[in-house]
């Protein structure tokens, strides 16, 4: 799929991506689209960003609905507040767009809803989207992997390699990605897609990152 592929898709195309991913994944791209909707809309943002990690705790533990519940509850009270607040007419539809999303994407569903409602507001800020926070569908790619999964052989699990993909994974930093490439090597991967996905010098790198997760036996 391509860039212009993945903007061009309706309600129902997205729908299909979001359930091909399957729940966990779904969760973990909602949450990534809506941390860096975050960073292009500026504030009040805290309590959005809140709401990802709640998402992302409860993609990998189906804990807690109470913790979904609050950042639900924290999300609207921001929505509600803002309303009032006269602020320039394109930050507003963005940080509108997003706090909706935000919203259903701390709910107990697969959130396709959230990820399309934030692919429209990205599409529709384009010309004032800040590059750092880039496209979500390389958010997406990074989760979705390629189309014909890799063969991951375990002997790659090494312990230098596991504790390298689980530290970038709970510190959602994954500027180390290189140096994981370097493990996996030293373990006797080849892989092509492996490799070339860790050293990409341009790659976005999330929680759900499909090399991540399959060092660290998530997918």
């Amino acid at each position: 799929m391509t860039e212009a592929e993945w903007f061009g898709q309706d309600s129902e195309g997205y729908n299909r991506l979001m359930f091909a991913l399957g729940p966990r994944r779904s969760r973990l791209l909602a949450a990534a689209c809506c941390r860096a909707a975050a960073h292009a809309a500026g504030g009040p943002v805290d309590e959005v960003v809140a709401a990802a990690a709640a998402v992302e705790q409860f993609a990998d533990t189906g804990k807690s609905k109470a913790a979904l519940r609050r950042a639900r509850q924290a999300v609207r009270a921001v929505r509600n507040r803002e309303q009032d607040r006269p602020i320039e007419f394109a930050r507003s539809r963005l940080l509108f767009r997003l706090l909706w999303a935000a919203e259903v994407a701390a709910t107990e569903n697969i959130p396709h809803r959230a990820v399309e409602e934030l692919i429209v507001a990205q599409a529709e800020a384009w010309k004032s989207w800040p590059h750092n926070s880039g496209s979500f569908f390389h958010l997406y790619t990074d989760i979705a992997g390629p189309v014909v999964p890799a063969a991951f052989d375990p002997g790659w699990r090494t312990p230098s390699a596991v504790a390298l993909a689980r530290t970038m994974y709970e510190g959602r930093d994954f500027a180390h990605m290189p140096i994981l490439a370097d493990a996996l090597e030293d373990a006797g991967c080849a892989d092509e897609a492996v490799i070339g996905h860790c050293r990409d010098p341009h790659g976005v790198h999330v929680r759900g990152c499909w090399v991540v997760d399959l060092v660290l036996g998530k997918a």
